[in-house]
């Protein structure tokens, strides 16, 4: 049996913040405002992905 929906013990799925998000839609694990899927960015106000230490 193998776990590929990332829940804690309750059942809840794990949260990301929009930034978090960011990184893996641009494929970038640096602090960027376009790439990956979408090349020319998002449109709105947080459109800056984090930097990842």
């Amino acid at each position: 049996m193998s776990n590929i929906v990332p829940l804690d013990n309750n059942g809840i799925a794990f949260s990301r913040s929009y930034d978090d998000v960011l990184n893996i839609v641009y494929l970038n694990k640096g602090a960027v405002a376009q790439g990956g899927f979408f090349p020319a960015g998002v449109n709105g106000t947080l459109n800056m992905s984090s930097a990842f230490s």
